[in-house]
């Protein structure tokens, strides 16, 4: 009833596509939802699902923000206290041709409260992001070092000496299959 379909516009030098979303559930009504019981979101792309994706973080208990008192370890409907919350990138590259109109639809799981006095919610953001080819065949990057760092929100990693973890991103047209990483 209120994610209804949107059609979007495409320019003919268009040619990736990318829908950002941003879920949260909050408040507990029956079955403890929207805050603490896990919903899936489905995304349309001309009246077909082309993804389904869990509104659920499983890792509260590594907040950054450790020793809180009350429900902080508990996981939750795709945040956590003191904690951002997690943005889910689709590619809708292969669904929408340069140039064409695509229409854009989100679907939950159903649910009904039957608590009365409580108003559990999901909170949405989305953004269809359309942009040129890309420049590289492969354009790898270091996007973020979790260990060994400094940084406040990785101190439950840190201190480390062996074994680093790192997050990488290729921006390149080609998947990436390998990467050899020197350090030290």
């Amino acid at each position: 009833n209120y994610l209804v379909p949107k059609a979007c516009d495409t320019d003919t030098s268009e040619h990736m596509s990318l829908m950002r979303v941003i879920p949260s559930g909050h408040g507990a009504g029956s079955q403890n939802c929207s805050e603490f019981c896990q919903k899936i979101y489905h995304l349309l792309v001309n009246g077909i699902q082309v993804f389904n994706q869990p509104v659920w973080r499983n890792d509260c208990g590594m907040n950054a923000l450790y020793h809180q008192a009350g429900t902080w370890i508990y996981d939750r409907a795709n945040w956590c206290p003191g904690d951002k919350t997690i943005i889910r990138n689709h590619d809708l590259t292969p669904y929408v041709i340069p140039g064409d109109s695509v229409t854009l639809d989100m679907n939950f799981d159903p649910y009904t409260n039957s608590v009365g006095g409580q108003n559990p919610n999901f909170i949405m953001a989305a953004q269809l992001i359309n942009y040129g080819s890309a420049n590289f065949t492969t354009d790898a990057t270091v996007d973020d070092i979790i260990a060994p760092n400094i940084f406040f929100n990785y101190k439950r990693f840190n201190p480390v000496c062996s074994h680093p973890v790192i997050v990488i991103k290729n921006t390149g047209s080609d998947t990436l299959t390998s990467l050899d990483i020197h350090y030290g």
